[in-house]
């Protein structure tokens, strides 16, 4: 009985040992956690008196830069630089905040557009420095048609910064493409139904039926349930596709963790795509990496959100109607009986391009090398067809989708519906009263590799163009073109619009502006 008691004892000091050793190494820990809290704390103030200094430095620059534009631009893209470093200072802070639940989202209006513009142009700079082509795919062009919406942007524009860093550090050729969407949720009694514009990204395990599946989990997130129910929510789904390296199946789950990297040497602290996951699921979505075509290199992250639409009184009536706003989408646009000569460098841009003229109805004659631009250019032109007046063609328009473009289902009219309906009603018959006229030639050059011989000796003559049909010269530049190629190529084509690359929806915006010029405008044969 005594040996028992002794042994009784003996364990019971044994484990109040132990009891004291951890309680020691938890004050330990916690004083260790604290010191480098502390510590971090007046290094993060040391990197915000650097980045101060930069921004500083970046604004006195800009006084002697107002000649220059691409000293202004390079300026610019400094600026946006330096804006995220803060960002990302921020979010470490806030990455307590994070784990703990008590992180809180901004809201603010703001239009997604400008998000991806600045995320894109951004990761240009540094794709252009790697032979990388980094691309945006409107697809749809419905987040073009977006209008405001309220959220917290800084929080979309890092996780699309940190999943195209990461696409373009681990792409050593090829390109990185961005593709984006948006949709207004459809409400089924409690039950969300997929998206009729995502539908064509279904694919049996695709990412939709995973996202789907997992929303029942949505509550514990922020009322992300009541944001994805609320009438004045849009959806934007977003896909990041590189062709690099890709990620092997067994790691896909692990790479969400933080503090993971797949590859060691790369760089990073193995923080953002943990704190990605957790903002996407703030806003109600979800990420997942999504299965690539057989064959195909890569990766290709798929993910969702959901923001607020800006309310208006327009907004509301329409929900009440059961409508998508007329607001949130503007009008297509067709160009039936245009042409246009693409000579454009880059697979990718040259395709989206391509498709995006041929859905508005235009015949685009694509110019695979430099030395074939002069024989394309003269059987464009021999091919000129006709095309009705712009006030007829608006017209022949009236009615459609409530008779202001407007939606009157779950998604917009497309380019190409629109351009149906117009030939299924007589609207291309080109027997409208009023003045007919030739659509005439939209010319897309890139000089973006230098002003090689051919294109040099067809600027001038695209300048002769204009007394034969009417004609409209558009030059694509990027970051390394010369000012001095531009400015050459500029007097001797008389050119309309030099646009940098990568074109995404401001320079789309600018060049639709272009062809509606050349759509109205009159010509006399000289």
């Amino acid at each position: 009985m005594a040996r028992a008691m002794w042994r009784a004892g003996a364990r019971e000091a044994v484990l109040e040992a132990d009891l004291v050793r951890q309680k020691e190494a938890l004050r330990q820990a916690e004083r260790k956690s604290m010191n480098k809290s502390n510590a971090f704390a007046r290094a993060s103030h040391d990197i915000r008196s650097s980045l101060a200094a930069v921004v500083g430095l970046i604004e006195l620059s800009r006084l002697e830069a107002h000649d220059n534009p691409n000293l202004t631009y390079n300026l610019d893209q400094m600026g946006v630089g330096t804006n995220k470093l803060f960002d990302i200072l921020n979010t470490i802070l806030d990455m307590g905040k994070v784990e703990s639940g008590k992180m809180q989202l901004e809201e603010v209006e703001f239009k997604m557009t400008d998000v991806l513009e600045e995320s894109m142009d951004l990761a240009n700079v540094v794709g252009m420095s790697r032979g990388i082509e980094v691309i945006w795919d409107p697809c749809d062009f419905s987040v073009l048609r977006c209008t405001a919406t309220i959220g917290d942007y800084k929080r979309v524009k890092q996780i699309l910064d940190n999943l195209l860093s990461n696409a373009i550090k681990f792409t050593h050729e090829g390109h990185v493409m961005l593709r984006a969407w948006a949709n207004r949720p459809i409400m089924r009694g409690s039950v969300i139904s997929t998206p009729t514009r995502f539908a064509p990204r279904l694919r049996p395990g695709g990412v939709f039926r995973w996202l789907l599946g997992r929303r029942e989990n949505c509550n514990e997130h922020n009322g992300c349930m009541f944001l994805q129910n609320d009438p004045n929510s849009v959806e934007f789904y977003f896909e990041v596709v590189d062709t690099g390296v890709g990620i092997p199946k067994e790691k896909r789950e692990s790479v969400f963790e933080n503090y993971v990297q797949v590859k060691e040497g790369h760089g990073g602290t193995g923080l953002g795509l943990g704190i990605v996951q957790s903002f996407v699921r703030l806003m109600g979505g979800e990420i997942n990496i999504m299965d690539k075509e057989p064959g195909e290199a890569g990766t290709c992250f798929g993910f969702n959100v959901f923001l607020k639409v800006s309310e208006t009184p327009e907004v509301e009536e329409d929900i009440e109607q059961g409508r998508t706003p007329p607001s949130l989408f503007s009008e297509p646009a067709c160009f039936k009986g245009g042409h246009c000569v693409l000579l454009v460098h880059g697979d990718q841009t040259r395709r989206i391009l391509h498709t995006w003229m041929e859905s508005l109805g235009m015949k685009v004659w694509p110019v695979p090398h430099t030395e074939l631009l002069a024989s394309t250019l003269d059987k464009a032109r021999i091919a000129g067809g006709a095309s009705p007046s712009r006030p007829a063609l608006m017209s022949s328009l009236h009615g459609v989708g409530g008779g202001d473009f407007g939606c009157t289902t779950d998604r917009c009219f497309s380019s190409k519906e629109m351009v149906r309906h117009l030939q299924n009603s007589g609207g291309m018959a080109g027997n409208h009263s009023g003045c007919v006229h030739p659509f005439g030639l939209l010319v897309i050059v890139d000089i973006s590799s230098g002003m090689h011989h051919e294109v040099a000796r067809e600027a001038a003559s695209l300048a002769r163009i204009r007394h034969q049909a009417p004609c409209r010269v558009v030059c694509l530049t990027d970051l390394k073109t010369p000012s001095e190629d531009l400015r050459k190529f500029k007097e001797a084509a008389i050119c309309d619009l030099d646009l940098r690359k990568p074109i995404h929806g401001s320079r789309l915006h600018k060049l639709l502006q272009v062809m509606r010029d050349l759509q109205a405008s009159p010509f006399q044969q000289q």
